[in-house]
């Protein structure tokens, strides 16, 4: 027949519409999410450091709770930050170390993630959140920080003269460093981010701003504030034990409110604990915040299994 389509050849029908469930790439919405992404990135970079890792929580947050579609534009966002700090580095500290700090830590991290992500969801049927995917999430991406890291600046500080000892105990003491920065600024924010978005899935940000765990967490601001400034007056033992009571009231909120609350409480004790020093790599600093980040880790695990409540939290219910 004039003007009519040709026949499709027998089998190539099949092959043209072998996917139809995929998405066609909608390039304005990843640009978008790719400049969001490295806008929240960069303020991020500029309150963190080696031992508190605000990036490494907005990193594990995202590949948590953003659609797989959207990773490559959060590539996209992370890379240019990082290659253009990386690279202002370079006369500083050599082309090791700028070359290596040019490389986003989230490409290493995707290929995990997408592999943790296909075996378990983020979300259980009861509408609790799965910890154990988190904690292993968490540790993962901080392993893989760490090590990027330490080889960063094993090339920066490696003796380049004959005679000069190798800095393992410094590379040692180094990676712990930022294992530990990168896991307890996982705590300090992801956690956080996934009990809004929850709240949000359920249509319950007003209930939650509004109902009696918004009111004990501005007493919880109140203790924090008293807190840090305690801090200022303080030293030896007596420093360390102010530090380490930031904990108290997450444990106490959490057991009022659940992971949510513990979650919620948290960031503002973490962000409270390292105002209490002004200096970076304090090893007190350190110590305090080791034991922070395995005290928040065993609260949240617990009261991530309290399903039965876990519906009243977002509310803003006490039990």
């Amino acid at each position: 027949m004039t003007g009519a389509n040709p026949p499709v050849p027998p089998g190539k029908e099949a092959l043209l519409n072998d996917r139809p469930h995929v998405r066609q790439v909608n390039w304005p919405e990843q640009i978008a999410v790719a400049a969001a992404y490295a806008a929240v990135w960069e303020v991020a970079r500029h309150f963190s450091f080696s031992h508190w890792s605000l990036v490494s929580g907005i990193r594990l947050a995202c590949l948590l709770l953003v659609p797989r579609r959207y990773w490559y534009a959060m590539a996209l966002g992370e890379t240019l930050p990082v290659m253009t700090n990386g690279l202002m580095y370079i006369p500083q500290f050599g082309w090791w170390y700028g070359l290596v700090g040019s490389i986003p830590v989230i490409f290493p991290c995707l290929p995990v993630m997408a592999w943790l992500r296909r075996r378990a969801s983020v979300f259980l049927a009861d509408g609790s959140v799965n910890m154990l995917l988190f904690g292993t999430a968490a540790l993962a991406c901080a392993l893989i920080s760490a090590l990027f890291n330490e080889v960063a600046v094993a090339g920066a500080i490696w003796p380049t003269e004959p005679g000069h000892a190798p800095p393992y105990a410094s590379l040692a003491q180094g990676f712990l460093t930022y294992l530990l920065g990168a896991y307890l600024g996982s705590l300090t924010l992801a956690p956080s981010l996934v009990a809004l978005r929850l709240a949000a899935q359920r249509k319950d940000i007003r209930n939650l701003w509004q109902g009696a765990l918004s009111r004990e967490l501005g007493v919880v601001v109140a203790l924090l504030g008293m807190a840090v400034f305690a801090s200022g007056h303080l030293q030896g033992a007596s420093l360390m034990l102010c530090r380490i009571s930031v904990a108290l009231p997450v444990v106490a909120i959490a057991i009022r409110h659940g992971w949510q609350g513990a979650a919620l409480s948290a960031t503002l004790a973490s962000i409270a604990l390292a105002m209490t020093s002004a200096t970076v790599r304090d090893p007190a600093m350190i110590q305090a915040q080791a034991i922070f980040a395995a005290a928040l880790s065993a609260t949240l695990l617990v009261t991530s299994r309290r399903a039965a409540t876990a519906a009243d939290v977002v509310t803003g219910h006490a039990r």
